[in-house]
Protein backbone atom coordinates (compact mmCIF):
# COMPACT_ATOMS: atom_id res chain seq x y z
CA UNK A 1 0.00 0.00 0.00
CA UNK A 2 2.82 2.29 1.00
CA UNK A 3 6.06 2.87 0.97
CA UNK A 4 8.60 4.82 2.88
CA UNK A 5 11.75 6.79 2.23
CA UNK A 6 14.53 7.69 5.44
CA UNK A 7 17.52 9.23 4.93
CA UNK A 8 17.55 9.43 1.34
CA UNK A 9 17.18 6.05 1.04
CA UNK A 10 13.99 3.59 0.00
CA UNK A 11 12.84 0.66 2.54
CA UNK A 12 9.44 -1.02 3.21
CA UNK A 13 6.75 -2.17 1.53
CA UNK A 14 5.32 -0.46 -1.69
CA UNK A 15 8.80 -0.48 -3.75
CA UNK A 16 12.82 -1.25 -3.20
CA UNK A 17 14.23 0.96 -5.35
CA UNK A 18 17.00 3.61 -4.97
CA UNK A 19 16.10 6.78 -6.26
CA UNK A 20 20.02 7.06 -7.20
CA UNK A 21 23.10 5.48 -5.96
CA UNK A 22 24.77 7.52 -2.99
CA UNK A 23 27.87 8.65 -4.47
CA UNK A 24 29.73 10.67 -2.86
CA UNK A 25 30.40 13.71 -5.27
CA UNK A 26 34.32 13.59 -5.04
CA UNK A 27 34.31 10.59 -6.05
CA UNK A 28 32.10 11.00 -9.09
CA UNK A 29 34.38 13.95 -9.97
CA UNK A 30 37.54 11.73 -8.67
CA UNK A 31 36.29 8.62 -11.75
CA UNK A 32 34.82 10.44 -14.93
CA UNK A 33 36.85 13.96 -14.86
CA UNK A 34 39.85 12.71 -13.90
CA UNK A 35 39.73 10.37 -16.99
CA UNK A 36 38.29 13.02 -19.23
CA UNK A 37 40.05 16.01 -17.49
CA UNK A 38 43.21 15.19 -15.89
CA UNK A 39 45.03 16.50 -13.07
CA UNK A 40 47.79 17.84 -16.16
CA UNK A 41 45.09 19.28 -18.05
CA UNK A 42 45.28 22.55 -17.87
CA UNK A 43 49.29 23.18 -18.21
CA UNK A 44 49.67 25.12 -14.98
CA UNK A 45 52.50 22.61 -13.53
CA UNK A 46 54.77 23.99 -16.63
CA UNK A 47 55.17 27.72 -15.62
CA UNK A 48 54.93 27.36 -11.37
CA UNK A 49 57.73 26.98 -8.87
CA UNK A 50 55.13 24.70 -6.53
CA UNK A 51 53.05 22.34 -9.23
CA UNK A 52 50.47 20.70 -7.04
CA UNK A 53 51.02 22.32 -4.10
CA UNK A 54 49.76 19.93 -1.31
CA UNK A 55 47.53 20.94 1.82
CA UNK A 56 49.51 22.88 4.53
CA UNK A 57 48.22 23.61 8.58
CA UNK A 58 47.94 21.25 11.46
CA UNK A 59 43.72 21.50 11.22
CA UNK A 60 43.87 20.96 15.21
CA UNK A 61 40.12 22.63 14.90
CA UNK A 62 39.12 20.83 11.86
CA UNK A 63 38.34 23.59 10.00
CA UNK A 64 39.58 23.31 6.18
CA UNK A 65 39.78 26.58 5.07
CA UNK A 66 39.72 26.46 0.50
CA UNK A 67 41.01 29.58 -1.44
CA UNK A 68 40.89 30.52 -4.61
CA UNK A 69 45.45 29.58 -6.11
CA UNK A 70 48.52 30.37 -4.76
CA UNK A 71 50.08 33.28 -5.42
CA UNK A 72 53.63 34.47 -6.10
CA UNK A 73 54.40 34.81 -2.93
CA UNK A 74 52.79 31.33 -2.25
CA UNK A 75 54.23 29.49 -5.04
CA UNK A 76 57.84 31.06 -3.08
CA UNK A 77 57.42 29.59 0.17
CA UNK A 78 55.00 26.27 -0.66
CA UNK A 79 52.08 27.32 1.47
CA UNK A 80 49.13 28.84 0.88
CA UNK A 81 47.73 32.45 2.30
CA UNK A 82 51.23 33.33 3.27
CA UNK A 83 50.86 36.41 0.76
CA UNK A 84 49.47 40.00 1.58
CA UNK A 85 46.02 39.22 1.53
CA UNK A 86 46.53 36.10 3.40
CA UNK A 87 48.17 37.48 5.87
CA UNK A 88 44.84 39.96 6.10
CA UNK A 89 42.52 36.46 6.23
CA UNK A 90 45.07 35.50 9.29
CA UNK A 91 44.43 38.55 11.00
CA UNK A 92 40.64 38.39 10.98
CA UNK A 93 40.40 35.04 11.78
CA UNK A 94 42.59 35.73 14.80
CA UNK A 95 40.01 38.04 15.90
CA UNK A 96 37.57 35.62 15.95
CA UNK A 97 40.13 33.31 18.21
CA UNK A 98 41.23 30.52 15.18
CA UNK A 99 44.50 30.56 14.18
CA UNK A 100 44.94 29.84 10.77
CA UNK A 101 48.09 27.77 10.78
CA UNK A 102 47.42 25.71 13.86
CA UNK A 103 43.72 25.88 13.68
CA UNK A 104 42.91 24.80 9.80
CA UNK A 105 44.55 23.00 6.62
CA UNK A 106 45.17 24.95 4.02
CA UNK A 107 44.23 24.22 -0.06
CA UNK A 108 42.97 26.16 -2.85
CA UNK A 109 40.55 25.44 -5.78
CA UNK A 110 43.33 25.35 -8.27
CA UNK A 111 46.95 23.68 -6.60
CA UNK A 112 49.27 25.39 -9.12
CA UNK A 113 49.96 28.86 -9.38
CA UNK A 114 47.93 30.80 -12.49
CA UNK A 115 50.71 33.27 -14.72
CA UNK A 116 50.08 36.86 -13.39
CA UNK A 117 47.55 35.11 -10.67
CA UNK A 118 44.63 35.67 -13.10
CA UNK A 119 41.64 34.19 -11.64
CA UNK A 120 41.35 30.40 -12.17
CA UNK A 121 39.24 29.14 -15.51
CA UNK A 122 36.54 26.56 -14.76
CA UNK A 123 39.37 24.22 -17.28
CA UNK A 124 41.38 24.84 -14.35
CA UNK A 125 39.38 24.63 -11.48
CA UNK A 126 37.81 20.70 -12.81
CA UNK A 127 41.10 19.33 -13.62
CA UNK A 128 42.17 20.03 -10.07
CA UNK A 129 38.78 19.69 -8.04
CA UNK A 130 39.68 15.86 -7.20
CA UNK A 131 41.83 17.10 -4.88
CA UNK A 132 39.60 18.76 -2.93
CA UNK A 133 37.57 16.22 -2.21
CA UNK A 134 40.71 13.67 -1.67
CA UNK A 135 41.44 16.43 1.35
CA UNK A 136 37.98 16.32 2.43
CA UNK A 137 37.54 12.87 2.39
CA UNK A 138 41.00 12.41 4.58
CA UNK A 139 40.32 15.23 6.91
CA UNK A 140 36.83 14.99 7.31
CA UNK A 141 36.57 18.76 7.98
CA UNK A 142 34.24 19.98 10.80
CA UNK A 143 33.94 23.51 8.96
CA UNK A 144 34.63 24.68 5.40
CA UNK A 145 35.72 28.37 4.66
CA UNK A 146 35.41 28.82 0.88
CA UNK A 147 37.11 31.73 0.34
CA UNK A 148 36.19 33.20 -3.09
CA UNK A 149 33.83 32.40 -5.99
CA UNK A 150 36.80 30.19 -6.86
CA UNK A 151 36.44 27.96 -3.94
CA UNK A 152 32.55 28.14 -3.76
CA UNK A 153 33.27 27.02 -7.58
CA UNK A 154 35.26 24.27 -6.86
CA UNK A 155 33.29 22.56 -4.09
CA UNK A 156 30.09 22.62 -5.56
CA UNK A 157 30.68 23.20 -9.22
CA UNK A 158 30.52 18.97 -9.82
CA UNK A 159 28.06 18.52 -7.53
CA UNK A 160 25.28 20.72 -8.49
CA UNK A 161 23.03 20.15 -11.10
CA UNK A 162 20.72 23.12 -10.61
CA UNK A 163 20.47 24.88 -14.41
CA UNK A 164 21.83 28.44 -15.20
CA UNK A 165 23.78 28.30 -11.74
CA UNK A 166 25.90 30.93 -10.31
CA UNK A 167 29.11 30.79 -8.69
CA UNK A 168 29.67 34.48 -7.47
CA UNK A 169 30.35 34.48 -3.96
CA UNK A 170 28.26 37.88 -4.09
CA UNK A 171 25.27 35.22 -3.87
CA UNK A 172 26.78 32.08 -1.50
CA UNK A 173 28.27 34.58 1.14
CA UNK A 174 26.52 35.14 4.06
CA UNK A 175 24.94 31.83 4.51
CA UNK A 176 26.20 28.60 7.10
CA UNK A 177 25.63 25.86 4.86
CA UNK A 178 25.01 22.16 7.34
CA UNK A 179 26.39 19.99 4.28
CA UNK A 180 24.28 17.03 4.81
CA UNK A 181 26.48 14.79 2.18
CA UNK A 182 30.27 15.82 4.33
CA UNK A 183 28.52 16.41 7.57
CA UNK A 184 30.32 19.24 7.97
CA UNK A 185 29.43 22.95 8.08
CA UNK A 186 30.18 25.30 4.86
CA UNK A 187 30.51 29.20 4.97
CA UNK A 188 31.28 31.02 2.10
CA UNK A 189 32.79 34.42 2.01
CA UNK A 190 34.28 37.09 0.50
CA UNK A 191 38.27 36.50 -0.47
CA UNK A 192 40.74 38.94 1.07
CA UNK A 193 42.32 40.42 -2.03
CA UNK A 194 38.79 41.90 -3.00
CA UNK A 195 38.49 43.36 0.82
CA UNK A 196 41.48 44.67 0.51
CA UNK A 197 41.16 46.63 -2.84
CA UNK A 198 37.62 47.95 -0.80
CA UNK A 199 39.28 49.02 1.89
CA UNK A 200 42.14 50.91 -0.35
CA UNK A 201 39.02 52.36 -2.01
CA UNK A 202 37.75 53.52 0.89
CA UNK A 203 34.91 51.23 0.79
CA UNK A 204 34.49 49.22 4.01
CA UNK A 205 31.18 47.53 3.64
CA UNK A 206 33.05 44.03 2.23
CA UNK A 207 35.24 43.98 5.80
CA UNK A 208 32.29 44.35 7.79
CA UNK A 209 30.94 41.36 5.52
CA UNK A 210 33.81 38.82 5.65
CA UNK A 211 34.11 39.88 9.53
CA UNK A 212 30.48 38.86 10.06
CA UNK A 213 30.73 35.73 8.02
CA UNK A 214 34.03 34.50 10.10
CA UNK A 215 32.69 35.20 13.26
CA UNK A 216 29.13 33.07 12.64
CA UNK A 217 31.73 30.73 11.41
CA UNK A 218 33.77 30.42 14.94
CA UNK A 219 30.75 30.40 16.54
CA UNK A 220 29.20 26.52 14.09
CA UNK A 221 33.13 25.32 15.85
CA UNK A 222 31.75 22.56 18.55
CA UNK A 223 28.46 23.04 17.00
CA UNK A 224 26.30 19.88 17.07
CA UNK A 225 25.66 19.47 13.28
CA UNK A 226 22.31 18.93 12.14
CA UNK A 227 21.70 15.67 10.57
CA UNK A 228 18.47 15.81 8.22
CA UNK A 229 16.65 12.72 9.00
CA UNK A 230 13.13 12.42 7.64
CA UNK A 231 10.69 9.72 6.28
CA UNK A 232 8.38 10.12 3.28
CA UNK A 233 4.73 7.74 3.63
CA UNK A 234 4.02 6.82 -0.11
CA UNK A 235 0.28 6.09 -1.02
CA UNK A 236 -1.20 4.46 -3.98
CA UNK A 237 -4.66 5.37 -4.38
CA UNK A 238 -5.77 3.02 -7.44
CA UNK A 239 -5.88 0.93 -4.84
CA UNK A 240 -9.07 1.43 -2.43
CA UNK A 241 -7.39 0.66 0.84
CA UNK A 242 -4.82 3.15 -0.46
CA UNK A 243 -7.75 5.73 -1.13
CA UNK A 244 -9.34 5.13 2.33
CA UNK A 245 -6.50 5.51 4.33
CA UNK A 246 -5.49 8.91 2.48
CA UNK A 247 -9.19 9.86 3.44
CA UNK A 248 -8.96 8.98 7.00
CA UNK A 249 -5.65 11.00 7.49
CA UNK A 250 -7.05 13.83 5.69
CA UNK A 251 -10.28 13.68 7.92
CA UNK A 252 -8.12 13.82 11.08
CA UNK A 253 -6.36 16.82 10.30
CA UNK A 254 -9.64 18.16 9.49
CA UNK A 255 -11.59 16.86 13.10
CA UNK A 256 -8.10 18.70 14.71
CA UNK A 257 -8.59 21.92 12.75
CA UNK A 258 -12.11 21.83 13.78
CA UNK A 259 -10.64 22.49 17.60
CA UNK A 260 -7.22 24.42 17.20
CA UNK A 261 -4.74 26.12 13.90
CA UNK A 262 -1.90 24.54 12.95
CA UNK A 263 0.37 24.75 9.73
CA UNK A 264 0.76 22.41 6.91
CA UNK A 265 3.05 22.43 3.84
CA UNK A 266 0.92 20.88 0.52
CA UNK A 267 2.68 20.57 -3.27
CA UNK A 268 1.12 19.45 -6.48
CA UNK A 269 3.01 17.62 -8.82
CA UNK A 270 1.09 18.43 -12.39
CA UNK A 271 0.75 17.72 -16.05
CA UNK A 272 2.56 21.32 -16.84
CA UNK A 273 3.04 24.88 -14.90
CA UNK A 274 0.19 26.35 -15.79
CA UNK A 275 -3.75 24.51 -15.87
CA UNK A 276 -5.56 26.42 -18.57
CA UNK A 277 -4.71 23.91 -21.54
CA UNK A 278 -7.62 20.77 -21.44
CA UNK A 279 -6.11 17.93 -20.17
CA UNK A 280 -3.88 19.36 -17.30
CA UNK A 281 -4.23 17.14 -14.69
CA UNK A 282 -2.92 17.03 -10.81
CA UNK A 283 -0.78 13.73 -10.49
CA UNK A 284 0.16 13.53 -7.00
CA UNK A 285 -0.74 15.43 -3.36
CA UNK A 286 2.17 15.73 -0.68
CA UNK A 287 1.24 16.90 2.42
CA UNK A 288 3.52 17.64 5.61
CA UNK A 289 2.17 18.78 9.08
CA UNK A 290 5.68 17.69 11.26
CA UNK A 291 9.38 18.00 10.81
CA UNK A 292 9.88 14.38 9.98
CA UNK A 293 7.63 13.07 7.76
CA UNK A 294 5.76 13.76 4.92
CA UNK A 295 2.93 11.76 3.44
CA UNK A 296 2.57 11.80 -0.73
CA UNK A 297 -0.28 10.15 -2.49
CA UNK A 298 -1.41 10.10 -6.37
CA UNK A 299 -4.48 12.29 -7.09
CA UNK A 300 -7.67 10.10 -7.28
CA UNK A 301 -10.72 12.03 -7.86
CA UNK A 302 -12.43 9.69 -5.20
CA UNK A 303 -10.68 12.02 -2.99
CA UNK A 304 -11.94 15.58 -4.02
CA UNK A 305 -14.59 15.95 -1.47
CA UNK A 306 -12.51 15.53 1.74
CA UNK A 307 -9.63 17.18 -0.17
CA UNK A 308 -11.50 20.10 -1.07
CA UNK A 309 -12.62 20.29 2.71
CA UNK A 310 -8.77 20.46 3.16
CA UNK A 311 -8.24 23.23 0.86
CA UNK A 312 -11.81 25.48 2.41
CA UNK A 313 -10.60 25.07 6.38
CA UNK A 314 -9.04 28.41 7.78
CA UNK A 315 -7.78 26.68 10.85
CA UNK A 316 -5.26 24.91 8.09
CA UNK A 317 -2.43 27.24 7.91
CA UNK A 318 -1.29 26.51 4.64
CA UNK A 319 2.23 26.31 3.56
CA UNK A 320 4.09 26.46 0.00
CA UNK A 321 6.66 27.86 -1.98
CA UNK A 322 5.61 30.05 -4.79
CA UNK A 323 1.72 30.09 -3.64
CA UNK A 324 0.20 31.06 -6.68
CA UNK A 325 1.04 27.28 -8.30
CA UNK A 326 -0.98 25.24 -6.04
CA UNK A 327 -3.78 28.47 -5.52
CA UNK A 328 -4.29 28.69 -9.18
CA UNK A 329 -4.15 24.86 -9.78
CA UNK A 330 -6.68 24.20 -6.72
CA UNK A 331 -9.23 27.21 -8.42
CA UNK A 332 -8.42 25.98 -11.75
CA UNK A 333 -9.15 22.29 -11.59
CA UNK A 334 -10.60 21.61 -8.51
CA UNK A 335 -13.05 25.09 -8.49
CA UNK A 336 -11.82 25.41 -5.14
CA UNK A 337 -10.49 28.58 -3.86
CA UNK A 338 -7.83 27.49 -0.86
CA UNK A 339 -8.15 29.53 2.31
CA UNK A 340 -5.91 30.25 5.42
CA UNK A 341 -2.82 30.68 3.02
CA UNK A 342 -0.19 31.21 6.04
CA UNK A 343 3.43 31.46 4.57
CA UNK A 344 5.31 31.35 0.93
CA UNK A 345 8.91 30.03 1.42
CA UNK A 346 9.96 32.10 -2.21
CA UNK A 347 8.26 35.12 -0.73
CA UNK A 348 9.65 34.93 2.48
CA UNK A 349 13.32 34.35 1.25
CA UNK A 350 12.74 37.64 -0.99
CA UNK A 351 12.25 39.74 2.52
CA UNK A 352 14.45 38.09 4.26
CA UNK A 353 17.14 38.62 1.37
CA UNK A 354 16.79 40.55 -1.88
CA UNK A 355 19.58 39.01 -4.14
CA UNK A 356 18.80 37.71 -6.99
CA UNK A 357 18.11 33.49 -7.29
CA UNK A 358 18.24 32.89 -3.89
CA UNK A 359 14.80 32.44 -3.41
CA UNK A 360 13.69 29.20 -5.03
CA UNK A 361 13.09 25.71 -3.44
CA UNK A 362 16.21 23.69 -4.15
CA UNK A 363 18.80 26.91 -3.30
CA UNK A 364 17.24 27.53 0.26
CA UNK A 365 16.76 23.70 0.72
CA UNK A 366 20.92 23.41 0.29
CA UNK A 367 21.78 26.39 2.20
CA UNK A 368 19.38 26.12 5.54
CA UNK A 369 19.15 22.56 5.18
CA UNK A 370 22.11 20.94 3.34
CA UNK A 371 20.53 18.64 1.03
CA UNK A 372 21.79 19.63 -2.17
CA UNK A 373 20.18 17.31 -5.17
CA UNK A 374 17.03 15.25 -4.45
CA UNK A 375 15.59 16.36 -7.85
CA UNK A 376 17.77 16.24 -11.28
CA UNK A 377 16.90 12.85 -11.81
CA UNK A 378 12.97 13.99 -11.96
CA UNK A 379 13.22 17.84 -13.71
CA UNK A 380 13.67 16.55 -16.82
CA UNK A 381 9.94 14.90 -16.58
CA UNK A 382 9.22 18.54 -15.56
CA UNK A 383 9.76 20.42 -18.73
CA UNK A 384 7.48 21.30 -21.50
CA UNK A 385 7.78 18.53 -24.29
CA UNK A 386 9.84 20.53 -27.31
CA UNK A 387 8.37 17.85 -29.75
CA UNK A 388 4.86 19.35 -29.22
CA UNK A 389 5.91 22.74 -30.50
CA UNK A 390 4.46 24.76 -27.23
CA UNK A 391 6.93 25.65 -24.53
CA UNK A 392 4.93 28.49 -22.44
CA UNK A 393 3.64 27.71 -19.48
CA UNK A 394 0.45 25.96 -20.36
CA UNK A 395 2.99 23.31 -22.64
CA UNK A 396 2.25 19.79 -20.79
CA UNK A 397 5.67 17.90 -19.43
CA UNK A 398 6.86 14.09 -19.63
CA UNK A 399 5.68 13.68 -15.40
CA UNK A 400 3.12 10.50 -17.29
CA UNK A 401 6.40 8.48 -18.11
CA UNK A 402 7.81 8.66 -14.30
CA UNK A 403 7.76 6.18 -12.14
CA UNK A 404 4.66 6.82 -9.85
CA UNK A 405 7.01 6.19 -6.44
CA UNK A 406 9.86 8.45 -7.78
CA UNK A 407 7.41 10.89 -8.65
CA UNK A 408 5.67 10.83 -5.06
CA UNK A 409 8.79 10.65 -3.11
CA UNK A 410 9.90 14.11 -4.56
CA UNK A 411 7.24 15.34 -4.34
CA UNK A 412 7.05 14.31 -0.41
CA UNK A 413 10.24 15.92 -0.40
CA UNK A 414 9.63 19.34 -1.95
CA UNK A 415 6.73 19.19 1.02
CA UNK A 416 8.30 18.26 4.18
CA UNK A 417 11.61 20.96 2.89
CA UNK A 418 8.77 23.98 2.57
CA UNK A 419 7.52 23.45 5.84
CA UNK A 420 11.29 22.90 7.29
CA UNK A 421 12.16 25.93 5.66
CA UNK A 422 8.94 28.12 6.70
CA UNK A 423 10.12 27.12 10.14
CA UNK A 424 13.69 28.42 9.98
CA UNK A 425 12.39 31.79 8.31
Amino acid sequence: MYGIQKGGEMKGFFNSQILQPKIPPGHILGGSHRVKIGCNACGLYKSCLTPKMKPTGDGRKSILIVGEAPGAEEDKRQTQFCGDSGRFLEKKLKQVGINMNVDCRKTNAVNCRPPRNATPTTLQIDSCRVFLFEEIEKFKPKLILLVGGSAVQSFLGGRIKWRDESFSINKWRGWTIPDQDYQCWVVPVFHPSFVKRNEDGGDYSSTIYLEQDLKRAADLIGAPFPILNYEIQTIDTRQNSGQKYVEKLIQAMLERADKETFPVAFDYETTGLKPHKEGHQIISVAICDNPDKATSFLWNSGLSNVWKAFLRHRNILKIASNMKFEDTWSRVILDTAPRGWYWDTMIAAHVEDNRSKITGLKFQTYVRLGKLDYSSHIEPFLAGKRDEGELGANAFNRILELDKNELMIYNGEDALFEYLIAGIQ
